[in-house]
């Protein structure tokens, strides 16, 4: 069960374990790669609100918007890409697969015939 409220002692060992956890960057907060307010709360069993509260001395919490949002979205531009590249050819080998099917179909289908005629 987590806890609701923080002693004194509780906000500065929580105001100094976050510290260790990323940088002040102006007036915002920037946690290091995979810690947030949730994974704070989580290791310490404390609420998200009074990590939030704690984690605010230190600044606003920076979202992820602007450069690094524009790189994530032109990765995932670039693998879709990549994915059309895989899935174009893909249709053409199925389309290479279902041409051959037909030629042995055709070639079964004259063999029947042939045979079905000769008796």
């Amino acid at each position: 069960m987590e806890r609701k409220y923080l002693s004194f002692g509780d906000r500065v060992q929580l105001y100094n374990f976050i510290k260790t956890l990323g940088e002040v960057k102006g007036d915002y907060w920037t946690y290091k790669e995979g810690w947030s307010d949730k994974k704070v709360a989580e290791k310490f069993n404390y609420s998200v609100g009074n990590v939030t509260s704690v984690r605010s001395e230190l600044g606003r919490l920076q979202t992820y918007t602007g450069a690094p949002y524009a790189a994530k979205l032109g990765a995932v531009e670039h693998r879709m890409l990549e994915l059309e590249g895989h899935y174009r050819e893909l249709g053409a080998a199925i389309e290479a697969i279902n041409n051959k099917i037909k030629e042995i179909e055709n070639k079964m289908s004259k063999l029947s015939l042939r045979e079905h005629f000769r008796t």
